[in-house]
């Protein structure tokens, strides 16, 4: 906030503030005030946000966040494992292809020289 912008409880400068702003310790206490308000402020909006989280994803809304990541990494890592395998079984799909035409090719090459 704003030096001179009004605050919840008080004016930011008043008779107090003023006092503490004349020693080194005082104004570090202001600025520490503003900082963890700010701060506070950061992570209830991050709390928010991971409740919308949970939310658009389905989960409990109680749910930690380190079981929620937790959650994701294992589908990640499923979903890379599944990709691979499939990947793995469409190649194979083709090398075998591949050997079938070559082989048909070979049958009808040794059909035309027979005749």
């Amino acid at each position: 906030p704003e030096k001179n912008a009004p605050d919840d409880e008080d004016e930011v400068d008043s008779p107090e503030d003023e006092l503490l702003g004349a020693t080194p310790m005082g104004r570090f206490s202001l600025s520490a005030e503003s900082k963890i308000k700010s701060l506070s402020n950061e992570f209830d909006s991050a709390k928010s946000s991971f409740a919308d989280l949970l939310e658009f994803f389905g989960e409990d809304t109680t749910m930690t966040p380190e079981a929620f990541f937790c959650t994701v990494n294992t589908f990640v890592s499923m979903f890379d494992q599944t990709h691979k395998e499939l990947k793995r079984k469409e190649e194979a799909k083709e090398r075998k292809k591949r050997i079938d035409e070559k082989r048909k090719l070979r049958e009808e090459a040794a059909k035309k020289s027979k005749a």
